[in-house]
């Protein structure tokens, strides 16, 4: 597989990972903010950031790539199960995302210069909500629904000095479409029914 065709089947990936629903409190700011870590770390929970990653890629610590001695590609897929319970009942909901993309190689295996690419799930958005109110002999139903997140490009290098110090950069470029709906209906001709859609793009 070229890198052109890989770039372009993280992209595709990314258009469709989002579409599933999620947490409520995703509603606010820019979503739910997902942690920029690859499997090995997440499977240790988290507590192997400072780890040495010679046979896979750190996206947390630039400066854990240093090891690496030939191209490494990295790809991973989270499945999440939300449950929210309040006095009418309890509700269940699967998700699952592809939420990592990456490749590392190495540029000077003397000074340990490694050079990594990867694209991360920054925020989530994914929630639907809805709220009935009376008031006066009119009842009103309110929907909230909430799609779409950040996605993190990421460049790191690292470079090692010197035996046992390892250095390490990142840089990151966010971009994406949060897309957000509401709307409201009442039970009687007396009134107008409404929505709002509201899109936040970046950059």
């Amino acid at each position: 597989m070229t890198m052109k065709n890989f770039i372009l089947l993280s992209l595709f990936l990314f258009s469709v990972a989002y579409a599933g629903k999620g947490s409520i409190y995703s509603r606010y700011g820019v979503g739910e903010i997902n942690t920029l870590s690859g499997g090995r770390t997440s499977g240790m929970g988290h507590v192997g950031v400072a780890v040495l990653g010679g046979e896979s890629i750190h996206f947390m610590n630039p400066a854990s790539i240093a090891t690496i001695k030939r191209t490494l590609f990295s790809a991973g897929y989270q499945h999440r199960t939300y449950t929210s319970e309040d006095a009418n009942g309890t509700s269940s909901i699967a998700t699952g995302t592809f939420n990592e993309f990456g490749v590392a190689f190495p540029i000077s295996s003397g000074d340990n210069i490694v050079l990594s690419l990867g694209a991360l799930p920054f925020s989530t958005v994914g929630y639907e909500q809805q709220i009935t109110q009376s008031a006066a002999g009119v009842q009103s139903v309110q929907m909230f629904e909430g799609r779409g997140g950040l996605t993190s490009g990421q460049l790191s290098i690292s470079y090692s000095p010197m035996s046992d110090l390892y250095l390490g950069l990142t840089t990151h470029y966010l971009f994406g479409s949060i897309y957000k709906d509401q709307t409201v209906s009442f039970n009687t001709a007396g009134y107008f029914n409404g929505s709002y859609n509201q899109t936040l793009s970046m950059p």
